[in-house]
């Protein structure tokens, strides 16, 4: 029953992915909460990966060109061409499936979710550096004010002393 899903989803990723482009082309397609990775050559031969969405598409990609390599040493272009669904066996597939199933992180997603990290913090300090500048700004404001007051009430002093002198 698998094989048969497996089967069905690859076919409509692939008229997808017919849809797309015509040319060598590695992409991802979202479909039904799932991912297929697609590679098309132009000799007509489609890799399919159904991964998850959690899966890293680096990785899905790092399969398909192993997968293609092997499969380029192993299985003739005649062979394939003329066959059949499920008439090509390929045994070495379940190796690589085996292989790939848990990946392990890639330097460059590292890199990049490091990247995100350092950029969550620049956002949290911006947010602050802007915070204390509203704080500052509110600072200065009352500084002046104060500053006004101060002012004000040094010349009704001055006032005040000057009507009430003591001799």
């Amino acid at each position: 029953m698998t094989k048969k899903i497996v089967h069905i989803t690859t076919n409509q990723i692939n008229q997808q992915k017919k849809k797309c482009s015509r040319n060598v082309s590695m992409s991802s397609l979202e479909y039904k909460q799932s991912y297929g990775h697609v590679y098309k050559e132009r000799n007509g031969l489609t890799i399919v990966v159904i991964t998850d969405a959690e899966y890293p598409t680096r990785a899905a990609h790092g399969i398909i060109r192993t997968v293609m390599r092997q499969w380029e040493l192993d299985v003739k272009l005649e062979t394939w061409s003329s066959a059949g669904d499920f008439e090509v066996s390929f045994p070495k597939l379940a190796t690589f499936i085996k292989n790939f199933e848990s990946p392990k992180p890639d330097k460059i997603e590292e890199v990049q979710k490091e990247i995100e990290n350092a950029k969550e913090i620049i956002v949290q300090s911006i947010e602050k550096v802007l915070e204390n500048m509203d704080k500052l700004d509110e600072l200065v404001e009352k500084s002046n004010d104060l500053s006004q007051t101060s002012r004000m009430f040094y010349k009704n002093s001055k006032k005040m002393n000057r009507c009430c002198s003591i001799l």
